[in-house]
């Protein structure tokens, strides 16, 4: 094989290798961009009176997708999301508890 052909090769390695690398960082920046729950971001809400507003304004914090309310007496399924904040209320409307999944 020639010096100019084993250039050659060399750099068309170089360019797929390169080319590899920026897709796996695009589809890591893309995972990230949907990241999971994070109750602790939420914490804010814990002792308030629950509204559909302050829900909103915890689901933003905790970066979940959505909400779910958890009342005293409910019934609910076990399937867990790990995007989604569960906003666990008294029976009077407190926020008592804040968990993902």
């Amino acid at each position: 094989m020639t010096l100019a052909r084993q250039a050659h090769c060399f750099r068309s390695c170089i360019s797929a290798i390169l080319a590899l690398c920026a897709s796996v960082a695009l589809a890591e920046s893309e995972s990230s961009s949907h990241t999971e729950c994070s109750a602790s971001g939420a914490r804010f809400a814990i002792g308030e009176m629950y509204t559909p507003d302050l829900a909103e304004r915890a689901r933003r914090a905790a970066r979940a997708q959505e909400v779910r309310i958890i009342e005293p007496g409910g019934a609910y399924t076990t399937e867990l999301s790990p995007k989604r904040l569960n906003i666990e209320i008294d029976r009077i409307g407190i926020v008592r508890d804040l968990s993902c999944g």
